[in-house]
């Protein structure tokens, strides 16, 4: 997860690299547009990563409460745990 993670990082550094120089070009205007067009890409991606993150996250943490709730409710419930 965090190798893959260093590697998008990675790609995006290297897009943008690339951004700066197109815009450099003597040919302004179709610098400018392609410009917009990779931004806007680089926002949609790092919005979808950032999605796939907050989901990870979410789901992780409810399934180690719902774990959690499960063995209390077992602890509760079954009268084998009480003794300990």
């Amino acid at each position: 997860m965090q190798i893959s993670h260093r590697k998008i990082r990675q790609k995006n550094h290297d897009s943008e690299n690339t951004n700066h120089h197109e815009h450099t070009n003597s040919d302004n205007q179709k610098s400018e547009e392609n410009l917009n067009i990779i931004t806007t890409y680089e926002k949609w991606i790092n919005r979808g990563l950032y999605g796939i993150v907050i989901i990870i996250v979410l789901s992780l943490s409810a399934f180690i409460y719902y774990m959690y709730y499960v063995s209390s409710a077992l602890t509760n419930a079954s009268p084998r745990y009480k003794h300990h």
